[in-house]
């Protein structure tokens, strides 16, 4: 999800205020989508799919919670740790390159 795309090409005084606000909005987003999600599949577990008997309508839905749920792990920690681009994990070997070790 390309959200950054828009607040990188505003002045960096309301770059840091804006990116809050999206990641408020991302997570209320996939908050909501993993609760009606959850509520969906239960409500829909009885039923069956008259081509597929044995599997459930609520089991056809599970995609949609679980997303919404990575997605709202995600955000979480972008707000926490900050954008991964700045970790010293991804740019392990970049610092390894610039100083000569193998």
């Amino acid at each position: 999800i390309a959200v950054e795309m828009v607040t990188q090409r505003l002045p960096s005084s309301v770059q840091r205020p804006l990116r809050a606000v999206v990641h408020v909005l991302m997570l209320l987003v996939s908050l909501f989508m993993l609760w009606y999600g959850v509520k969906l599949c239960i409500g829909t577990w009885g039923q069956s799919i008259p081509e597929l008997p044995w599997m459930p309508v609520g089991f056809t839905y599970l995609p949609a919670p679980i997303g919404a749920g990575a997605t709202a792990l995600c955000v979480l920690e972008h707000m926490s740790l900050g954008d991964q681009s700045q970790r010293a994990v991804v740019t392990l070997d970049h610092e390894s390159a610039e100083t000569g070790a193998a």
